[in-house]
Protein backbone atom coordinates (compact mmCIF):
# COMPACT_ATOMS: atom_id res chain seq x y z
CA UNK A 1 0.00 0.00 0.00
CA UNK A 2 1.50 3.49 -0.97
CA UNK A 3 2.04 6.10 1.56
CA UNK A 4 -0.38 8.23 -0.04
CA UNK A 5 -3.39 5.81 0.91
CA UNK A 6 -2.61 7.11 4.42
CA UNK A 7 -4.99 6.79 7.24
CA UNK A 8 -4.97 7.55 11.07
CA UNK A 9 -5.48 3.69 11.69
CA UNK A 10 -1.69 2.90 9.89
CA UNK A 11 1.52 3.84 11.05
CA UNK A 12 4.90 3.57 9.54
CA UNK A 13 6.38 0.69 11.40
CA UNK A 14 4.38 -2.23 13.27
CA UNK A 15 4.24 -1.92 16.71
CA UNK A 16 7.80 -3.60 18.38
CA UNK A 17 6.40 -4.72 21.71
CA UNK A 18 3.04 -5.95 20.15
CA UNK A 19 2.29 -9.50 21.47
CA UNK A 20 2.98 -12.18 18.84
CA UNK A 21 0.49 -15.07 17.74
CA UNK A 22 1.18 -18.82 19.29
CA UNK A 23 3.16 -21.10 17.04
CA UNK A 24 0.18 -22.87 14.33
CA UNK A 25 1.33 -26.12 16.11
CA UNK A 26 0.92 -24.30 19.81
CA UNK A 27 -1.94 -22.65 18.55
CA UNK A 28 -3.81 -26.27 18.09
CA UNK A 29 -2.03 -27.55 21.39
CA UNK A 30 -4.22 -24.88 22.94
CA UNK A 31 -7.41 -25.00 20.98
CA UNK A 32 -7.46 -28.47 22.32
CA UNK A 33 -7.05 -27.55 25.43
CA UNK A 34 -9.41 -25.12 25.91
CA UNK A 35 -11.71 -27.12 24.47
CA UNK A 36 -10.89 -30.36 26.87
CA UNK A 37 -10.82 -27.96 29.89
CA UNK A 38 -14.32 -26.71 28.81
CA UNK A 39 -15.43 -31.15 28.80
CA UNK A 40 -14.21 -31.26 32.23
CA UNK A 41 -15.99 -28.34 33.76
CA UNK A 42 -19.32 -29.19 32.16
CA UNK A 43 -20.51 -32.25 34.43
CA UNK A 44 -20.31 -29.88 37.11
CA UNK A 45 -21.55 -26.42 35.01
CA UNK A 46 -24.57 -27.61 33.52
CA UNK A 47 -26.12 -28.87 37.03
CA UNK A 48 -25.22 -25.62 38.71
CA UNK A 49 -26.61 -23.49 35.63
CA UNK A 50 -30.14 -25.71 35.51
CA UNK A 51 -30.18 -25.31 39.57
CA UNK A 52 -29.52 -21.17 38.59
CA UNK A 53 -31.80 -21.10 35.50
CA UNK A 54 -34.91 -22.88 37.95
CA UNK A 55 -34.41 -21.06 41.29
CA UNK A 56 -33.87 -17.46 40.16
CA UNK A 57 -35.90 -15.41 37.55
CA UNK A 58 -35.07 -15.34 33.32
CA UNK A 59 -33.03 -13.63 32.73
CA UNK A 60 -35.61 -12.21 29.23
CA UNK A 61 -38.65 -14.62 28.92
CA UNK A 62 -37.65 -15.99 25.73
CA UNK A 63 -34.84 -17.78 27.16
CA UNK A 64 -35.35 -21.22 27.29
CA UNK A 65 -33.42 -23.63 29.32
CA UNK A 66 -31.67 -24.70 26.38
CA UNK A 67 -31.02 -21.15 25.38
CA UNK A 68 -29.75 -20.52 28.61
CA UNK A 69 -27.04 -23.18 28.57
CA UNK A 70 -26.36 -22.81 25.58
CA UNK A 71 -24.90 -18.94 25.74
CA UNK A 72 -23.61 -19.42 28.80
CA UNK A 73 -21.27 -22.39 28.34
CA UNK A 74 -20.51 -20.93 24.77
CA UNK A 75 -19.80 -17.82 27.38
CA UNK A 76 -17.22 -20.18 29.13
CA UNK A 77 -15.13 -21.31 26.18
CA UNK A 78 -14.68 -17.50 24.98
CA UNK A 79 -13.43 -16.28 28.29
CA UNK A 80 -11.38 -19.54 28.38
CA UNK A 81 -9.93 -19.17 24.95
CA UNK A 82 -9.34 -15.55 25.96
CA UNK A 83 -6.29 -15.87 28.09
CA UNK A 84 -4.22 -17.12 25.41
CA UNK A 85 -4.90 -15.40 22.86
CA UNK A 86 -3.03 -12.34 21.35
CA UNK A 87 -3.78 -9.23 23.61
CA UNK A 88 -4.94 -6.00 22.03
CA UNK A 89 -1.95 -4.63 21.21
CA UNK A 90 -1.22 -6.74 18.83
CA UNK A 91 -3.08 -5.67 16.23
CA UNK A 92 -0.33 -4.99 13.84
CA UNK A 93 -0.62 -1.67 11.31
CA UNK A 94 1.80 -1.70 8.26
CA UNK A 95 2.48 0.41 5.40
CA UNK A 96 3.38 -2.18 3.15
CA UNK A 97 2.41 -6.00 3.58
CA UNK A 98 3.66 -8.76 1.28
CA UNK A 99 1.30 -10.56 -0.93
CA UNK A 100 0.85 -13.89 0.11
CA UNK A 101 -1.30 -16.98 -1.02
CA UNK A 102 -4.10 -18.07 1.27
CA UNK A 103 -6.49 -20.64 1.27
CA UNK A 104 -9.72 -20.26 -0.40
CA UNK A 105 -13.07 -22.62 0.06
CA UNK A 106 -15.73 -23.43 -2.23
CA UNK A 107 -18.79 -24.82 -1.02
CA UNK A 108 -21.41 -26.16 -3.80
CA UNK A 109 -24.64 -27.59 -2.84
CA UNK A 110 -26.02 -30.29 -5.21
CA UNK A 111 -28.74 -28.12 -6.26
CA UNK A 112 -26.19 -25.50 -7.39
CA UNK A 113 -26.16 -23.99 -11.24
CA UNK A 114 -22.73 -24.24 -10.96
CA UNK A 115 -20.02 -27.24 -9.57
CA UNK A 116 -16.75 -26.76 -7.83
CA UNK A 117 -15.18 -23.91 -9.30
CA UNK A 118 -16.55 -24.02 -12.17
CA UNK A 119 -17.13 -20.50 -14.16
CA UNK A 120 -20.25 -18.87 -13.49
CA UNK A 121 -23.16 -19.90 -15.26
CA UNK A 122 -25.66 -17.63 -16.75
CA UNK A 123 -27.87 -15.57 -13.99
CA UNK A 124 -26.34 -18.09 -11.14
CA UNK A 125 -25.46 -15.74 -7.61
CA UNK A 126 -22.42 -16.97 -5.44
CA UNK A 127 -21.87 -15.70 -1.56
CA UNK A 128 -18.41 -14.15 -1.02
CA UNK A 129 -18.32 -14.91 2.70
CA UNK A 130 -15.81 -13.15 5.28
CA UNK A 131 -15.83 -14.69 8.66
CA UNK A 132 -15.18 -13.01 11.71
CA UNK A 133 -13.13 -13.56 15.10
CA UNK A 134 -12.16 -10.45 15.78
CA UNK A 135 -8.97 -10.34 13.55
CA UNK A 136 -7.17 -12.48 15.45
CA UNK A 137 -8.80 -15.79 15.19
CA UNK A 138 -11.30 -17.75 12.88
CA UNK A 139 -11.66 -19.82 9.76
CA UNK A 140 -14.45 -20.08 6.97
CA UNK A 141 -15.31 -23.20 8.28
CA UNK A 142 -15.21 -22.87 12.20
CA UNK A 143 -19.07 -22.50 12.24
CA UNK A 144 -21.83 -24.46 10.55
CA UNK A 145 -24.03 -21.67 9.55
CA UNK A 146 -22.26 -21.55 6.02
CA UNK A 147 -23.45 -25.11 5.42
CA UNK A 148 -27.15 -24.30 6.56
CA UNK A 149 -27.33 -21.39 4.46
CA UNK A 150 -25.95 -23.06 0.71
CA UNK A 151 -28.31 -25.81 1.32
CA UNK A 152 -31.46 -24.02 1.33
CA UNK A 153 -30.46 -21.54 -1.14
CA UNK A 154 -28.62 -24.04 -3.82
CA UNK A 155 -25.89 -21.29 -4.51
CA UNK A 156 -22.25 -21.77 -4.37
CA UNK A 157 -20.52 -19.87 -1.51
CA UNK A 158 -16.26 -18.72 -1.41
CA UNK A 159 -14.73 -18.04 1.80
CA UNK A 160 -11.26 -17.10 2.18
CA UNK A 161 -8.92 -17.73 5.11
CA UNK A 162 -7.52 -13.89 5.50
CA UNK A 163 -4.21 -13.72 7.04
CA UNK A 164 -5.31 -12.37 10.90
CA UNK A 165 -3.53 -9.07 12.30
CA UNK A 166 -1.38 -10.67 15.30
CA UNK A 167 2.22 -10.41 13.86
CA UNK A 168 4.00 -7.91 11.36
CA UNK A 169 3.96 -10.28 8.21
CA UNK A 170 0.11 -10.12 8.78
CA UNK A 171 -0.36 -6.85 9.79
CA UNK A 172 -3.74 -4.63 8.15
CA UNK A 173 -4.51 -3.86 5.69
CA UNK A 174 -3.57 -7.83 4.61
CA UNK A 175 -7.13 -9.08 5.52
CA UNK A 176 -8.17 -5.92 3.05
CA UNK A 177 -5.62 -7.14 0.43
CA UNK A 178 -7.04 -10.76 0.87
CA UNK A 179 -10.29 -10.04 0.83
CA UNK A 180 -10.08 -8.52 -2.32
CA UNK A 181 -7.72 -11.18 -3.72
CA UNK A 182 -11.60 -13.54 -3.18
CA UNK A 183 -13.49 -10.87 -4.20
CA UNK A 184 -10.90 -10.82 -8.01
CA UNK A 185 -10.67 -14.22 -8.10
CA UNK A 186 -14.70 -14.67 -8.24
CA UNK A 187 -15.02 -11.84 -11.09
CA UNK A 188 -11.79 -12.08 -12.77
CA UNK A 189 -11.07 -16.47 -12.77
CA UNK A 190 -14.90 -17.45 -12.35
CA UNK A 191 -16.37 -14.47 -14.34
CA UNK A 192 -19.34 -13.53 -11.70
CA UNK A 193 -20.93 -10.27 -12.50
CA UNK A 194 -20.23 -8.00 -9.16
CA UNK A 195 -24.06 -7.63 -9.30
CA UNK A 196 -24.34 -11.45 -8.64
CA UNK A 197 -22.38 -11.46 -5.37
CA UNK A 198 -23.83 -11.56 -2.42
CA UNK A 199 -21.38 -10.37 0.61
CA UNK A 200 -22.44 -12.23 3.57
CA UNK A 201 -20.12 -11.92 6.90
CA UNK A 202 -20.58 -12.19 10.92
CA UNK A 203 -18.85 -9.72 13.51
CA UNK A 204 -15.66 -8.44 12.21
CA UNK A 205 -16.02 -10.06 8.87
CA UNK A 206 -19.35 -7.21 8.34
CA UNK A 207 -16.33 -4.66 9.33
CA UNK A 208 -14.48 -6.03 6.97
CA UNK A 209 -16.99 -6.32 4.37
CA UNK A 210 -17.79 -2.72 4.21
CA UNK A 211 -13.71 -1.72 3.97
CA UNK A 212 -14.18 -4.03 1.13
CA UNK A 213 -17.09 -2.37 -0.61
CA UNK A 214 -15.40 1.19 0.33
CA UNK A 215 -11.92 0.03 -1.25
CA UNK A 216 -13.92 -0.92 -4.64
CA UNK A 217 -15.91 2.16 -4.86
CA UNK A 218 -12.87 4.13 -4.61
CA UNK A 219 -10.85 2.27 -6.52
CA UNK A 220 -13.41 2.52 -9.69
CA UNK A 221 -14.27 -0.88 -9.69
CA UNK A 222 -18.06 -2.68 -9.54
CA UNK A 223 -19.11 -3.89 -5.72
CA UNK A 224 -21.46 -6.45 -4.91
CA UNK A 225 -25.30 -5.38 -4.90
CA UNK A 226 -26.49 -6.94 -1.76
CA UNK A 227 -24.58 -7.30 1.96
CA UNK A 228 -26.13 -9.46 4.26
CA UNK A 229 -24.36 -8.83 7.81
CA UNK A 230 -25.06 -10.91 11.09
CA UNK A 231 -23.34 -8.44 14.09
CA UNK A 232 -21.29 -6.21 12.38
CA UNK A 233 -18.27 -4.67 13.43
CA UNK A 234 -18.58 -1.36 13.12
CA UNK A 235 -17.03 1.04 15.95
CA UNK A 236 -13.79 0.09 17.94
CA UNK A 237 -14.33 2.17 20.61
CA UNK A 238 -16.26 0.26 22.51
CA UNK A 239 -18.49 4.22 23.44
CA UNK A 240 -22.00 2.94 23.51
CA UNK A 241 -23.55 2.18 26.77
CA UNK A 242 -24.64 -1.59 24.93
CA UNK A 243 -21.17 -2.74 25.79
CA UNK A 244 -21.78 -2.38 29.10
CA UNK A 245 -25.69 -2.67 29.79
CA UNK A 246 -25.00 -5.76 28.02
CA UNK A 247 -21.89 -7.74 29.48
CA UNK A 248 -23.95 -9.80 31.61
CA UNK A 249 -25.48 -11.70 28.86
CA UNK A 250 -23.52 -11.83 25.89
CA UNK A 251 -20.62 -14.08 24.86
CA UNK A 252 -18.45 -11.29 22.88
CA UNK A 253 -15.37 -10.60 25.22
CA UNK A 254 -14.11 -7.54 23.78
CA UNK A 255 -11.11 -6.33 26.05
CA UNK A 256 -8.62 -7.48 23.85
CA UNK A 257 -10.03 -5.79 20.63
CA UNK A 258 -9.82 -2.24 21.26
CA UNK A 259 -8.81 0.10 18.62
CA UNK A 260 -8.84 3.58 18.36
CA UNK A 261 -11.46 3.65 15.30
CA UNK A 262 -14.77 5.76 15.35
CA UNK A 263 -18.39 5.42 13.22
CA UNK A 264 -18.18 7.46 10.16
CA UNK A 265 -21.28 9.91 9.21
CA UNK A 266 -24.42 9.64 7.17
CA UNK A 267 -22.72 11.12 3.79
CA UNK A 268 -19.78 8.06 4.21
CA UNK A 269 -22.25 5.64 3.37
CA UNK A 270 -22.77 7.72 -0.09
CA UNK A 271 -21.60 5.30 -2.30
CA UNK A 272 -23.96 2.64 -1.42
CA UNK A 273 -26.97 4.63 -2.36
CA UNK A 274 -24.67 5.06 -5.82
CA UNK A 275 -23.96 1.91 -6.36
CA UNK A 276 -27.76 1.12 -4.97
CA UNK A 277 -26.19 -1.89 -2.44
CA UNK A 278 -28.69 -3.67 -0.32
CA UNK A 279 -27.50 -4.10 3.08
CA UNK A 280 -29.16 -6.06 5.75
CA UNK A 281 -28.19 -6.21 9.30
CA UNK A 282 -29.04 -8.88 11.88
CA UNK A 283 -28.63 -7.71 15.25
CA UNK A 284 -29.23 -8.75 18.73
CA UNK A 285 -31.37 -6.99 21.99
CA UNK A 286 -28.99 -8.27 24.08
CA UNK A 287 -25.49 -8.40 22.22
CA UNK A 288 -22.86 -5.90 22.98
CA UNK A 289 -22.74 -4.34 19.82
CA UNK A 290 -26.43 -3.43 19.72
CA UNK A 291 -25.82 0.44 19.82
CA UNK A 292 -23.04 0.75 17.64
CA UNK A 293 -25.29 -1.31 14.82
CA UNK A 294 -28.72 0.48 14.87
CA UNK A 295 -26.47 3.63 14.91
CA UNK A 296 -24.85 2.67 11.48
CA UNK A 297 -28.55 1.40 10.43
CA UNK A 298 -29.52 5.06 11.47
CA UNK A 299 -27.03 6.74 9.72
CA UNK A 300 -27.39 4.59 6.34
CA UNK A 301 -31.32 5.00 6.57
CA UNK A 302 -30.72 9.25 6.44
CA UNK A 303 -28.27 8.35 3.64
CA UNK A 304 -30.51 6.87 1.71
CA UNK A 305 -29.10 3.60 1.58
CA UNK A 306 -31.94 0.59 1.12
CA UNK A 307 -31.25 -1.00 4.62
CA UNK A 308 -32.87 -4.06 6.55
CA UNK A 309 -31.96 -4.26 10.86
CA UNK A 310 -33.46 -7.36 11.41
CA UNK A 311 -33.98 -7.91 15.20
CA UNK A 312 -32.65 -11.07 16.76
CA UNK A 313 -35.35 -10.21 19.93
CA UNK A 314 -32.83 -10.95 23.60
CA UNK A 315 -30.35 -12.27 21.02
CA UNK A 316 -26.71 -11.96 21.62
CA UNK A 317 -23.49 -11.65 19.45
CA UNK A 318 -24.34 -13.43 16.07
CA UNK A 319 -27.11 -15.19 17.33
CA UNK A 320 -27.08 -16.92 14.12
CA UNK A 321 -24.30 -19.05 14.93
CA UNK A 322 -25.80 -20.51 17.67
CA UNK A 323 -28.93 -19.99 17.91
CA UNK A 324 -31.82 -22.04 15.89
CA UNK A 325 -34.42 -19.37 15.86
CA UNK A 326 -32.01 -16.82 15.18
CA UNK A 327 -30.61 -19.13 12.29
CA UNK A 328 -33.93 -19.94 10.57
CA UNK A 329 -34.99 -16.36 10.47
CA UNK A 330 -31.81 -15.29 9.16
CA UNK A 331 -32.39 -18.17 6.32
CA UNK A 332 -35.84 -16.73 5.31
CA UNK A 333 -34.67 -13.64 5.17
CA UNK A 334 -31.37 -14.15 3.07
CA UNK A 335 -34.33 -16.19 0.84
CA UNK A 336 -36.52 -13.42 0.66
CA UNK A 337 -34.38 -11.08 -0.42
CA UNK A 338 -32.50 -13.21 -2.75
CA UNK A 339 -35.69 -14.37 -4.28
CA UNK A 340 -34.87 -18.24 -3.22
CA UNK A 341 -37.67 -20.46 -2.74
Amino acid sequence: MSKSSSSSLLRDTPDGGASSAPHPYLFLLLSWLTGLLVYLILPLYIPYLTIQYLLTPRPFPRWTLRRFLRQRTNKLWVHISQWWLPVEESFEEAWWVEAMKRPGFMLSPKGARGRGVEKAKVGEKVFLHIHGGGYIRGHPLWQDLVFDIVNRTNLRLFSVNYRKCVVPANAFPAPLLDALAAYLYLTNTLLFPASSIVLLAESAGGHLSFLLTRYLSESALPIPRTMILSSPWVDFTFFFPSYTTHKPFDSLHVGRLSRPSALGKPEDWAYLVKEEVRVYMQVGTRERFEDEIRKVGRDMKDAGVDVILREDVDGIHTGAVNDPGAREQLIKDICEILGVD
